[in-house]
C-alpha cells in the first residue's frame, strides 16, 4: 500500500475507516472509539472524579436536574421545603460514582441516564428504568442518612434497602440491567 492510500483510509482517530464505519457516536463513546464527523464530544470531561469521562446524556441529565435547586417551599402546595444544593450535589455525585464505576467494569457499558427528581421531605429521587426493571433511589436531606432504594422487575424479583452514598455501589447497576 502506497502511502497516499494509507492516508485515506485511515479516520480522524488514527484508526482505519473500514472498523468504524457505520458506528455511531454513541456507540463510539461505548466503545471507547475515537469520535468522528460533527458529534465530538460524546463523551465528556467531568470534574468529579477529576479524571473520569461521562457520557454527553447523563451530563445532560444532571445538568437538565438542576431546576429542582429553584423549587421554594411549599412548591407542590403541601407544605414540602425546597431543596439544599447539598443534597443535589450528594445525588448526583452518587449517579456520577455509580455510573462511572459501572462502566469501568469488564462487560459494563454507559447506561441511560436516571430521571432526578424531586422527592419528600427535601429529599431527591433517582429513577433508573430499563425494559425489564425498575430501581428508586431515595436521597435524603440529611446527609448523615443512608440512602432508600427499591427496585422491582417482577413479582419475585424485588431488592430494597439502605445505600451508602458514598460507597461503589456499581452493583446495582449490574442488578437492574441484568
Amino acid at each position: 500500500m502506497n502511502l497516499q492510500l494509507q492516508r485515506t483510509s485511515l479516520n480522524r482517530g488514527g484508526m482505519p475507516e473500514y472498523l468504524t464505519r457505520g458506528i455511531s457516536p454513541w456507540q463510539r463513546a461505548e466503545r471507547n472509539l475515537p469520535q468522528t464527523g460533527r458529534s465530538q464530544n460524546a463523551v465528556v470531561a467531568y470534574s468529579k472524579p477529576a479524571t473520569a469521562r461521562i457520557s454527553i446524556r447523563l451530563k445532560e441529565a444532571i445538568e437538565r436536574s438542576r431546576y429542582i435547586l429553584d423549587l421554594e417551599d411549599d412548591w407542590d402546595e403541601e407544605g414540602s421545603p425546597g431543596f439544599q444544593e447539598t443534597t443535589w450535589k450528594r445525588a448526583t455525585d452518587f449517579i456520577l460514582q455509580v455510573a462511572i464505576s459501572f462502566r469501568q467494569q469488564p462487560h459494563g457499558f454507559w447506561i441511560e441516564p436516571p430521571r432526578i427528581l424531586p422527592g419528600p421531605k427535601g429529599s431527591l429521587d433517582i429513577h433508573w428504568k430499563t425494559s425489564k426493571r425498575e430501581l428508586l433511589i431515595n436521597v435524603p436531606e440529611n446527609m448523615s442518612e443512608p440512602a432508600d432504594y427499591y427496585g422491582s422487575g417482577g413479582r419475585t424479583d424485588i431488592i430494597k434497602g439502605k445505600l451508602e452514598t458514598s460507597a461503589k455501589n456499581e452493583w446495582i447497576l449490574t442488578w437492574l440491567t441484568r
